[in-house]
């Protein structure tokens, strides 16, 4: 499934929001949205949205969403049917689960029943993993049907890309890696990076990962989440599980001023610290949350801060 901080960071910022669309003519060949290694043949009635994050979208109220990790997808660890997962408004009920082959490669489709939606996953592993989401809102029905989201789901086939093609369908430049190497994108408005062997951060809390979001101005509310050192707390504490904000100020880097938060992040299993920033280069909203390992005290580590000021606006 779509990785929960880099899903909620998207989805509460207004990532549904309705924005500039691109249609393409009738055709069975695959559709790839920008900086996506996963394509498919779109369901009839959806067009391709570039912002404020690419999808396809069905004006009757469904998306699709299309994420790539580099680690292979572990059935062993995926919720059992009837099981109830995430939480607010994106809680669901798993309803099946079934393992299946696309273009012979392994693959397992999953369904889950929201308050006010159904949701078909695909999750299929190639050179890279693809978790291909759709959503159908009720109000969809029954112009969206299972069926069309299902045939679109099993027309998934993959591309490969590079680490540079992937950051240059982002809408922002980063120039400074630190040594990371990513783990987790979101087609062209986000990545997921670390620097060791896991890929998942809820079991590596020996190694950091940091996330970069970055949006328009029609998704920024504002750029509300730059100027309020409160709000972007909130909203940090409200994606990321059991963290909680231990301080925050404003600072100045070098593309510009900046909030900056600093939280302890507290599970069952682990303890780690963090830093947060967010800032606008030129028209985009940029939001950085490292997660460090749980043996790093400096939040504010030399390397990250490098990062930080490396991005800019394309």
């Amino acid at each position: 499934m779509l990785p929960a901080a880099l899903a909620g960071l998207l989805v509460s910022l207004g990532a549904f929001a309705a924005s500039l669309f691109f249609s393409w003519a009738a055709t069975a060949e695959p559709v790839f949205l920008p900086g996506a290694h996963w394509g498919l043949t779109p369901p009839p009635g959806f067009t391709v949205e570039t912002r404020p994050h690419a999808m396809f979208v069905h004006p009757a109220g469904a998306i699709i969403i299309v994420v790539t990790t580099a680690q292979p997808h572990d059935p062993s660890r995926f919720a059992a049917v009837g099981s109830v997962v995430g939480s607010g408004a994106d809680q669901g009920r798993i309803v099946a689960i079934d393992e299946i082959q696309v273009g012979g490669r392994p693959a397992h489709l999953m369904r889950m029943r929201m308050a006010a939606a159904d949701a078909m996953a695909l999750l299929v592993r190639g050179e890279s993993s693809g978790t291909v989401s759709a959503t159908i809102f009720d109000e969809a029905r029954p112009t969206v049907t299972d069926a069309a989201v299902r045939d679109a789901l099993l027309s998934t086939v993959e591309r490969i890309m590079s680490p540079a093609e992937q950051i240059a369908a982002l809408p922002i430049d980063i120039a400074d890696f630190g040594g990371l190497r990513i783990t987790v994108t979101l087609s062209n408005s986000g990545v997921m990076m670390t620097d060791g062997p896991s890929n998942e951060s809820d079991s590596a809390p020996g190694q950091p990962f940091v996330t970069v979001v970055a949006l328009p101005p029609e998704a920024a509310d504002g750029y509300r989440l730059a100027r309020d050192p409160d709000a972007f707390a909130n909203h940090i504490e409200s994606v990321y599980k059991g963290v909680r904000v231990t301080g925050r100020q404003s600072g100045q880097g070098a593309n510009g001023p900046h909030i900056e938060l600093v939280f302890r992040q507290e599970t069952d299993s682990f303890v780690r610290p963090g830093v947060a920033w967010s800032f606008v280069s030129g028209r985009t909203l940029v939001l950085v949350v490292v997660q460090l390992a749980a043996d790093q005290q400096n939040a504010a580590a030399d390397r990250f801060v490098r990062l930080r000021d490396s991005i800019s606006e394309r």
